[in-house]
């Protein structure tokens, strides 16, 4: 299986370089707090299309990793201008979907609830409860 986070970070990596090339000035706003929603800002040259994009990295078919609540508004509506999606399946082609934030209609989101296991637990306490 996968590190999902490695694919996510590649992901990123990978828009970066795709925006670049086409002639974009990138800003990478992850683990910026003043940034809520989105992993980067990219501006055209003539600095006439800002777009703010939500990056998911999968490494399965027709696949887009689940989105945290932080990326949506309390009305489904995807905070991002876009949602580029890199999808790994295929070893030897990468394929990217750019998706505009208005694709998405609340029809197309149902709501979960995730809990995440503290990085304090795994470290002191799940060696207690190793058996082989």
């Amino acid at each position: 299986m996968p590190n999902e986070d490695s694919v996510s970070r590649k992901a990123v990596r990978y828009v970066k370089e795709y925006e670049e090339r086409s002639g974009r000035h990138v800003i990478d706003t992850q683990g910026r707090g003043e940034f809520k929603g989105f992993d980067i800002i990219s501006i055209s040259s003539d600095k006439n299309d800002v777009r703010t994009i939500e990056v998911k990295g999968t490494t399965r078919k027709n696949g887009i990793p689940d989105c945290f609540e932080t990326e949506f508004s309390r009305h489904k509506k995807l905070i991002a201008t876009h949602m580029y999606v890199v999808n790994y399946s295929n070893p030897k082609q990468v394929s990217l979907y750019i998706i505009p934030a208005s694709a998405f209609k609340p029809e197309h989101l149902r709501e979960t609830v995730h809990y995440k296991i503290s990085s304090g637990f795994k470290t002191r306490e799940l060696p207690k409860y190793k058996v082989c």
